[in-house]
């Protein structure tokens, strides 16, 4: 089923581009951008070398995404754009030690158990675009809301412990980290999308109305629709919602 969607949508981006080439409504190019992902809520896994027994405070991972889009404009008001992208999402919790305190070289500070949950995904937004100022040159700026299907490639979970030496006093603390792989992650999901698009265009110099030297920048909020993981894992009940939210900056060469 991967292998029927991914080559779905490389067929999708590629006949796209390829009709393109006719057409001055079509643009194509690369994007590429960073995310910063986390949980709706604080993660208490049900797992006995994840120091289950405590409160876990949440923070975000960030991480890359990289793929690359086709935009049809439908006017100077309205296009839609579809991508292709490998986006590395996830989130990580820590809880401070009882115990452990680390030196440095501002003095003692806290040591913290952690647990970073890292999914992997193939994506592929669909999305509406609306130009805000349609008559106005340079710069174009549009909002964007759409949705967009997921995947998950991989799913790990990377914690760390501690070993504590023998002795009375100050004793040499080793960390360790172990990183598994986290089946409960959902296969399938999918993501609502709402975002700012700034686009640069540089003056048009190719036969099919393309603008050398042009590109964009995009902010975009998205919210998973579906829970993240079975989230029996981390509520024996399974009665609470866990999303993921992202914030991504992104930037695309404009075709």
């Amino acid at each position: 089923m991967k292998k029927i969607l991914i080559i779905s949508a490389l067929a999708l981006l590629f006949s796209n581009i390829s009709f393109g080439q006719e057409s001055k409504k079509f643009t194509y190019g690369p994007r590429l951008g960073l995310n910063v992902s986390f949980f709706n809520t604080n993660l208490h896994p049900n797992s006995s070398w994840l120091h289950p027994n405590s409160s876990w405070e949440n923070y975000g991972r960030i991480s890359p995404f990289i793929g690359a889009f086709v935009n049809y404009k439908f006017s100077k008001v309205f296009s839609i754009q579809t991508e292709l992208l490998y986006t590395l999402k996830g989130g990580s919790s820590r809880k401070p030690s009882n115990s452990i305190m680390t030196q440095t070289q501002q003095g003692y500070e806290q040591a913290y158990y952690y647990t970073n949950y890292r999914i992997n995904y193939i994506e592929l937004p669909l999305l509406a675009q609306i130009n805000l100022f349609p008559n106005k040159s340079g710069v174009h700026y549009s909002v964007q809301t759409g949705i967009a299907p997921s995947i998950s490639m991989t799913s790990t979970l990377r914690a760390n412990d501690y070993t504590v030496g023998s002795g009375v006093g100050l004793v040499q603390v080793r960390e360790k980290w172990q990183v598994k792989d986290f089946y409960e992650a959902r296969k399938f999901n999918a993501s609502m999308i709402i975002g700012m698009h700034f686009g640069f265009l540089g003056e048009s110099s190719s036969p099919f109305g393309r603008s050398s030297g042009s590109f964009a920048l995009d902010i975009r909020y998205t919210k998973s629709l579906l829970d993240t993981y079975k989230t029996t894992i981390f509520y024996p009940t399974g009665t609470q919602n866990l999303t993921m939210h992202t914030i991504s900056l992104g930037l695309s060469g404009i075709f």
